[in-house]
């Protein structure tokens, strides 16, 4: 920051923080859209899909979708830290634009993975030899579950305007 105050104009650092943060932002919405997308193709698939092909076909979709979570998720972190080492910690970064944990990577109907199940899906990768990411997620079934009371929705769904965010900043 002391060197940013030297080299440049004040008014061309609170230009770059602005476009940073748009930059967040719309990182989140794409996460948000590629999400939908995962959900609508998951029942999409599981209504109309029948037949070795078809069902091949559909699953390549569903892993075009999964690599578009994947980078979604990489910008954000990439767009939110840049953003961070611009402004530094805060209430905005606590509450607002937090973190992202890929935990936290998770469509509005599906809940986070327990750890039993986080386990066993990293060592049936392991097994496997794929080096993929995984999204740790699992859809959840139509209609409430036993236990569903206590499901939390992961805070990427949760957003404000770049207004609120401005005024948490402190600017």
């Amino acid at each position: 920051a002391a060197v940013r105050a030297t080299a440049c104009d004040p008014k061309v650092a609170t230009i770059e923080e602005m476009i940073r943060e748009a930059d967040t932002y719309e990182s989140l919405d794409k996460l948000r859209r590629r999400l939908h997308a995962r959900v609508f193709a998951n029942k999409f698939k599981i209504k109309n899909v029948t037949g070795q092909r078809a069902n091949t076909k559909a699953r390549s979709w569903q892993r075009t979708i999964d690599q578009q979570i994947i980078e979604s998720k990489h910008k954000y972190r990439r767009s939110h830290k840049a953003l961070l080492s611009l402004r530094g910690p805060g209430q905005w970064s606590e509450n607002i634009l937090r973190d992202l944990a890929d935990a936290d990577v998770r469509a509005f109907n599906e809940r986070a993975m327990t750890l039993e199940e986080t386990r066993e899906r990293e060592a049936a990768r392991r097994a496997s030899g794929v080096q993929e990411e995984e999204i740790m997620a699992v859809p959840m079934e139509e209609g409430l579950a036993l236990g569903e009371g206590r499901r939390t929705v992961s805070w990427i769904w949760y957003s404000m305007g770049t207004t609120g965010l401005r005024q948490s900043a402190g600017k």
